[in-house]
């Protein structure tokens, strides 16, 4: 079970001002961060020595009663699981995840590389420390690329769509003046279809789009009227 101390933040910690810039320099924010260090990866840590060492093992371990974990104790203790920093991980990178939620191996090792890349400041480095540390973990599955695509396209036609429903209002013009004039060059001649599309992917947000027709009285069309049927229930037409 994770010690409820952990997340106490170094500024509540009674810390000499040079131990304290040490540790916050070199990415640790809480308790938990130095929980899980050895006396010897501390010691690596630039400018910190001996006397911070004993500052930061009174202050951190012995004032908040946790007791210093050594790589030798993780294998025996019930946070094997937990990611620290014993296990090849750098500090960004652990914060990283724990920032992100990703607490455990187990856990770790179910996140695709995609995923990760999504995570902040977690990189193409920290992605190679991390299949360094566990490399029988998923970098991928069967059907993500398909899932990424579809997502990919999706994502567009929602952006393109509600540029074009933005213009008709900004512009206060009706869809069919739209696609006759010089605006929007690049989305006139296809405006139509987009919308269509983007009610059959979108269909809980077509009252969304009936309300821009609304809006620029644009309620004469025959693609408003198919949108307006819809939504009451009626059978759908042909757009």
């Amino acid at each position: 079970m994770e010690n409820c101390t952990n997340h106490i933040t170094l500024e509540e910690m009674d810390l000499s001002v040079r131990s304290y810039n040490l540790l916050k320099r070199a990415g640790f924010n809480t308790v938990g961060d130095v929980n899980f260090m050895t006396d010897k990866q501390l010691l690596k840590i630039k400018k910190l020595g001996k006397k911070s060492l004993e500052d930061i093992k009174q202050k951190i371990f012995n004032e908040k009663g946790l007791t210093e974990i050594s790589e030798t104790d993780l294998s025996d203790t019930a946070d094997h699981d937990r990611i620290n920093y014993n296990m090849g991980l750098s500090v960004r990178t652990v914060n990283a995840l724990i920032r992100a939620e990703i607490t455990t191996f187990t856990k770790l090792r179910q996140v695709t590389d995609y995923n990760l890349k999504l995570i902040r400041n977690i990189g193409k480095n920290a992605i190679a420390e991390i299949n360094a540390a566990v490399p029988d973990r998923i970098r991928t599955y069967n059907g993500e690329a398909e899932e990424l695509e579809a997502y990919r396209v999706a994502y567009k036609l929602d952006r393109d769509t509600r540029h074009i429903l933005r213009r008709m209002e900004a512009e206060n013009m009706k869809l069919s003046e739209l696609m006759k004039s010089d605006l929007q060059v690049s989305y006139k001649r296809q405006a139509r279809k987009l919308i269509i599309a983007f009610c059959d992917v979108f269909p809980e947000r077509i009252p969304d789009v009936i309300s821009v027709f609304d809006a620029v009285g644009d309620t004469g069309d025959r693609l408003y009227k198919t949108l307006k049927q819809a939504v009451n229930g009626g059978t759908r037409q042909q757009y």
